[in-house]
C-alpha cells in the first residue's frame, strides 16, 4: 500500500492516510492537463516545422510503410510515434519513390516528401505532433502521482502544474522531435525503479526493465540513466539490507550471502538490463541481421562521431566549437521561470532545514547526475537537453506546498502567487515557448544576446512572417535568411535568399550580398543567423545588429527596412572610398573590402588611427581596431567584425559627412575660422581636452583641418608649447595620413600629445599649430603682411601649474 507523505522530519503522517488524490486534486490535475493540451497544440499549429523535424517526421512514417529505418544518429522509438500520427494521413506518396531513398539521404527524403510533393505540410506535421502532446500528458498524469506520494494533495498540483504550465516543457510537448519523448521515458523509469526500490517486487522490476529499454530508444541521453540506476540500487540496496534479507523470492536468497546486499542490488539491475535490451529491441522490430540491435550500435557510434566533431555554440556574444562547461546551468537559470525558481528556491530552504528524505533523492541525485553530465559534453545547443531533469526539479519544488503545518495560511498564498504568476506567463509568452527567456535576463526581448538555436530560434517562426507580410504588403522587395530546412515559399514568402543555414541552394540568378552595403528592402533574419553561430560568414548580418529592426515576429525573426536612397532627404551620393586604420597593419585587403561593401573602384585611404581620422569628400567608410576608441566620438558603429570566438575584431561607420568641429576662436592671427594655412590647408576648428596641466598629465589637442589642395610632399603638422620668452618648450608633432592620400575636400581631424615634465616650469604657455616641410623644416605662411611673414597659429594659452 502506498502511503501518503509525511508532513515532518520524523516522518509521522498529519491527517490519515489514503490510497489515491482526493478528489478536488483529481478535477484540478484534470483541468490542468486539459490546459496543457490545449497550450501545447495551439503552439504547434502556429509553427513551422522546426530545424529536425523535417527528418524525424519523415524517417518514423518511411518506417511504418517499408520497415526500413534511415539512419539518423538517434534511437527510433519517438520518431516511430510520431510516424504512427503520420499514416493518419491519406495520399501520400510511395516512401521508395522519393529523392534519398536509395541513398539513406534524410535530408533530400524528407525535402521531397514534405515540400515537393504537394501535400498538407502543415496537417502531416501536425498529425506528427500529436502523439508527443499525448505523451506529455501521459507524463504530466505521472508527475501527478509521483508529487502527490511524496508531498500529498498540494505537492502532487504544485508539480503538475509547473510542469503543464512549464513553456520550456510546453515548448517540445508540441514538437515532432527526440526531446520530450526521452524525458517521458526517462522520467518514467526514475519513477519505477524508486518504487522497486521501495517494494524490491519483480513487478517493478519489470516494469523499470521495460520503461529503461524505451527510454534506451527515445534517444542516446538515456544511457545516463545506466550509472545513475547503479548508485542509486546500490545506496538503496546497502540501506535496506536487511528488508531484503527478510523478503521472499531470489533476492533474499542472493541477500543471504556475503555482502549479500551488493549482489542483490546487482542481480537486479541485470534482470533489469535484460528486460530492458528486450524492450529496446522491440523498437526495432526484434531486426535479427547482420546481428540484434545492430542498428542502434551503428546509430550511436555515428552519434559519438558528430559529438566528437563539435557543434559551434553561441553565448551570450561568444561563439565556441567545443562548449562552455557552465552553458547548461546558466541556460536553465535564465529560461526557467522565476516563479518555478522560487519555489524551487522554498523548497531547497525547506529541505535544508529539515533535512532531505531518502525518498526525495529519487529526485535530486538523477537531476544532478544529468545536470553534472551535460556539463561535460560538447553540444551546447539548448534547454532542450536538459528536459529530462525539469520534471525532477519541478517535482523537488513541491516540496513547498508541504511546509511546517503553522505556516499553513502563509503557505497557501505564496504559492497561489507564484503558481499565478506562472500561469501569467502564458498569456504574456504564448504561443512562442520555444523563445521564452524570464525576465530576470531581460526576458524573449533579449533571447538573442544570451543563446539562439533551439533555446530561442529553431526555424518555426514562417507562419508569423507571412501574416506579417501580408499586413505590410507594398512594393518592398523581401530578403530573407531563414534558420531552418522548411520551405519559406510554401507559406507563400517571395524573398530573395541570403546567406542562411542550411545555406540556399546555388542561383546564378540571385545577386551577391554585400554586408557592408545591402541593397534597399525589407529584410527578414533569423536570430541564429544574426548572430551568425552557424553561418560560414558569421559577420553577414552585422550590419543589422548594429540596428533596431522594425518588428520581431515570435521572437526569433527580425525584420528591418532600408529605405531606397531617393526616398532620404539630403540623400547621400554613391559611396567612393574606403579608410582604414593601418596601424600596425591593414585590417582587410582590398579584395575583402570590394567583396563587403560591392565596389570595386572605391579610393584606398591608409591612416595612423592612435592620432588621425581622415573624411575624403563624399561618402564611403571609416574602419578602425576594436580596441581603444577613436580621437574623436564617432557615435555607434555600423558593423563590428569578430574574431572566431566573438570577440570584437574591428568597427566601420559609415561615413556621409565627417564629425563638426567644436566652436573655435584663435589668440593669433587674430581672424575668424576658417583660417588658412598658404592655400592648401584650412583650420576649421580644435579641442584641447584641458586648460590647465600639472607636471605627469598628458596635454592633447584635437585639430580639424580641410585639404583645399595637395601641398607638395612630405609634410608634416607641427604642435609647440611656446614659453614666455619665445623659447619652444614641449614638441607634439604629428601626422597620421600620408599627404599623398589627401585630395581637395578632405577633412582631416589630427592629434597632438604633450607629455608635461617636471623640468616645465609654472606659467602661461601658447599653443601653437602648423604646418611645415619635411624636406627644408619650413614652416607654411598663415598670413603675410609686407616682409612679416606669419607662419604659425596660436590657438590659446595653456596653464601649467603645481
Amino acid at each position: 500500500m502506498i502511503q501518503p507523505p509525511t508532513d515532518d522530519a520524523s516522518h509521522t503522517p498529519s491527517r490519515p492516510a489514503s490510497r489515491r488524490p482526493h478528489s478536488p486534486t483529481i478535477i484540478a490535475a484534470a483541468l490542468l492537463l486539459a490546459v496543457m493540451f490545449g497550450l501545447a497544440v495551439g503552439s504547434g499549429l502556429n509553427e513551422s516545422p522546426t530545424f529536425d523535424e523535417g527528418f524525424y517526421v519523415a524517417r518514423g512514417w518511411a518506417f511504418w510503410r517499408t520497415h526500413h529505418l534511415m539512419p539518423l544518429g538517434h534511437p527510433p522509438l519517438t520518431n516511430l510515434l510520431s510516424g504512427l500520427g503520420v499514416l493518419l494521413e491519406p495520399g501520400l506518396p510511395d516512401p521508395t519513390t522519393l529523392d534519398g531513398w536509395a541513398d539513406d539521404n534524410y535530408e533530400g527524403f524528407s525535402q521531397d516528401l514534405l515540400w515537393k510533393q504537394g501535400i498538407d505540410t502543415d496537417r502531416v506535421i501536425f498529425l506528427a505532433r500529436l502523439p508527443i502532446v499525448f505523451l506529455g500528458l501521459l507524463l504530466g498524469a505521472l508527475i501527478c502521482r509521483w508529487g502527490w506520494e511524496l508531498y500529498g494533495n498540494g505537492g502532487a498540483l504544485v508539480a503538475l502544474a509547473l510542469y503543464a504550465l512549464s513553456p520550456n516543457v510546453l515548448a517540445h510537448a508540441g514538437l515532432a522531435t527526440t526531446d520530450l519523448g526521452v524525458a517521458a521515458f526517462y522520467v518514467a523509469t526514475l519513477y519505477a525503479w524508486t518504487r522497486f526500490l521501495r517494494s524490491w517486487s519483480a513487478r517493478w522490476l519489470v516494469v523499470g526493465g521495460l520503461l529503461f529499454g524505451l527510454a534506451q530508444a527515445a534517444k542516446f541521453s538515456a544511457l545516463l540513466l545506466g550509472p545513475t540506476l547503479l548508485v542509486m540500487t546500490l545506496w538503496t540496496a546497502w540501506r535496506k539490507r536487511a528488508q531484503i534479507e527478510e523478503g521472499e523470492g531470489p533476492l533474499a536468497r542472493i541477500a543471504a550471502w556475503p555482502l549479500g546486499w551488493l549482489w542483490a542490488g546487482l542481480a537486479s539491475l541485470i534482470a533489469m538490463g535484460l528486460v530492458g535490451l528486450l524492450a529496446l529491441w522491440a523498437s526495432y522490430l526484434f531486426a535479427p541481421r547482420p546481428y540484434p540491435l545492430a542498428n542502434y550500435v551503428s546509430e550511436f557510434l555515428h552519434f559519438m562521431t558528430l559529438a566528437s566533431e563539435g557543434h559551434r555554440a553561441y553565448l551570450l556574444g561568444s561563439f565556441s566549437q567545443s562548449g562552455w562547461w557552465y552553458y547548461h546551468p546558466l541556460i536553465l537559470l535564465a529560461k526557467m521561470p522565476l516563479p518555478a525558481l522560487a519555489l524551487l528556491l522554498i523548497a531547497s530552504t525547506l529541505a535544508l532545514g529539515r533535512s532531505i528524505r531518502p525518498v526525495e533523492m529519487g529526485l535530486i541525485f538523477p537531476a544532478l547526475v544529468y545536470l553534472g553530465a551535460s556539463m561535460l559534453g560538447s553540444l551546447n545547443v539548448g534547454i532542450r537537453y536538459l528536459l529530462p531533469m525539469l520534471p525532477l526539479l519541478y517535482l523537488f519544488a513541491a516540496r513547498s506546498a508541504s511546509g511546517p503545518p503553522r505556516s499553513g495560511w502563509l503557505r497557501a498564498g505564496v504559492l497561489a502567487i507564484l503558481l499565478g504568476s506562472q500561469a501569467a506567463l502564458h498569456v504574456w509568452i504564448y504561443p512562442d515557448y520555444l523563445a521564452f527567456y524570464n525576465l530576470a535576463v531581460g526576458g524573449p526581448r533579449n533571447g538573442y544576446r544570451i543563446a539562439v538555436d533551439s533555446n530561442l530560434d529553431w526555424g518555426q517562426d514562417l507562419p508569423g512572417l507571412a501574416a506579417y507580410l501580408a499586413e505590410h504588403d507594398d512594393q518592398m522587395q523581401l530578403y530573407l535568411s531563414y534558420f531552418g530546412w522548411a520551405d519559406p515559399a510554401y507559406y507563400g514568402i517571395d524573398a530573395v535568399r541570403l546567406p542562411g543555414w542550411p545555406p540556399p541552394q546555388p542561383d546564378p540568378v540571385r545577386p551577391p550580398f554585400h554586408p557592408l552595403n545591402p541593397p534597399p528592402g525589407r529584410y527578414a533574419i533569423s536570430a541564429s543567423n544574426l548572430v551568425g553561430v552557424q553561418l560560414y560568414e558569421p559577420d553577414s548580418f552585422a550590419y543589422f545588429r548594429a540596428r533596431q529592426p522594425v518588428a520581431t515576429i515570435g521572437h526569433s525573426i527580425f525584420v528591418y527596412e532600408i529605405q531606397p536612397a531617393t526616398a532620404l532627404s539630403n540623400a547621400p551620393t554613391r559611396p567612393s572610398w574606403f579608410a582604414q586604420c593601418a596601424t600596425p597593419g591593414p585590417l582587410e585587403s582590398e579584395g575583402r573590402i570590394a567583396d563587403l561593401t560591392g565596389i570595386a573602384d572605391l579610393r584606398q585611404v591608409y591612416f595612423d588611427c592612435q592620432q588621425s581620422l581622415p573624411f575624403p569628400a563624399g561618402s564611403g567608410w571609416l574602419m578602425l581596431p576594436a580596441e581603444g576608441q577613436p580621437i574623436v566620438d564617432l557615435g555607434p558603429p555600423d558593423y563590428v567584425a569578430r574574431h572566431e570566438d566573438g570577440s570584437p575584431r574591428y568597427r566601420v561607420w559609415r561615413v556621409d559627412s565627417p564629425p563638426p568641429p567644436p566652436p573655435s576662436t584663435v589668440e593669433f592671427p587674430p581672424l575668424s575660422l576658417p583660417l588658412p594655412i598658404a592655400g592648401y590647408l584650412e583650420l576649421n576648428g580644435y579641442q584641447v581636452n584641458a586648460g590647465q596641466v600639472a607636471p605627469g598629465d598628458t596635454l592633447t589637442v584635437t585639430i580639424w583641418w580641410r585639404v583645399r589642395e595637395p601641398p607638395p610632399p612630405p609634410v608634416s603638422f607641427f604642435a609647440h608649447l611656446i614659453a614666455p620668452d619665445g623659447s619652444v618648450a614641449a614638441v607634439g608633432d604629428s601626422l597620421g595620413v600620408a599627404v599623398e592620400d589627401w585630395q581637395p575636400g578632405t577633412v582631416l581631424i589630427q592629434q597632438h600629445a604633450f607629455h608635461i615634465g617636471e623640468e616645465l616650469p609654472d606659467g602661461s604657455y601658447a599653443l601653437a599649430v602648423g604646418l611645415y616641410s619635411l624636406d627644408t623644416l619650413e614652416r607654411f605662411p598663415v598670413s603675410q603682411s609686407g616682409e612679416r611673414v606669419v607662419d604659425r597659429i596660436v590657438l590659446r594659452n595653456v596653464t601649467v601649474a603645481r
